[in-house]
């Protein structure tokens, strides 16, 4: 099991990013600012993101997959299928993050 972290809007998912090594709770206190946490430029690159295209109503999402999970959703956005990794995201433990 690993963690991903990236950007869903209204166009479907725009990024899936392994998080090894960084705890899903640590990121998630990070984006929601509970506590004060050195983020990586990468997470600051997708918040400042998702907040500057507030017309495609971004937000940053947080999900547990097992590797097979993961090669799924890597294939579905192989083959420009990005509204449907939206759709199977939402079948798993998946958190979304509100972006101020």
């Amino acid at each position: 099991m690993k963690t991903y972290f990236g950007i869903i809007d209204d166009m479907g998912i725009e990024s899936f990013i392994d998080l090894e090594g960084l705890k899903r709770e640590d990121m998630l206190r990070a984006l929601k600012n509970e506590k004060k946490y050195k983020m990586a430029s990468t997470i600051n690159y997708l918040l400042l993101r998702a907040r500057m295209n507030p017309h495609r109503h971004s937000q940053v999402y947080c999900v547990t997959l097992s590797d097979g999970l993961a090669k799924k959703m890597n294939s579905m956005i192989e083959r420009g299928l990005y509204m449907e990794a939206v759709r199977f995201l939402g079948k798993h433990d998946i958190e979304i993050v509100k972006i101020k």
